[in-house]
């Protein structure tokens, strides 16, 4: 498993990874049902295209581990939503958000 602090690099040399990320990307917009997500986001979108034309392959990255960081914590907070009482979720959570600090 990559952890969110080794993501860029692991992007920058993987050249499958980046593909199979984009690709989980776009299905994941297209089958979500979630209003709030933050792929779907009309304005996630429009500024992820405006960079993309306009920055390097780095900042591409950057983008996408920010839109994966916001759709991981949404994926926690309607697991922890639907199961409130799931500890070992809860502690998982605690250890995602102790390491984004």
């Amino acid at each position: 498993m990559i952890s969110f602090s080794n993501f860029n690099t692991y992007l920058v040399s993987h050249r499958n990874a980046t593909i199979l990320l984009d690709g989980y990307i776009e299905i994941h917009k297209q089958t979500c049902n979630k209003e709030d997500c933050p792929l779907k986001e009309k304005n996630q979108i429009k500024k992820r295209l405006l960079s993309q034309s306009r920055r390097g392959n780095k900042q591409k990255i950057n983008e996408k581990k920010q839109l994966i960081l916001q759709l991981v914590q949404k994926m926690y907070y309607y697991g922890i939503k639907k199961f409130p009482n799931n500890t070992s979720l809860r502690i998982q959570y605690a250890f995602f958000l102790e390491k984004q600090a």
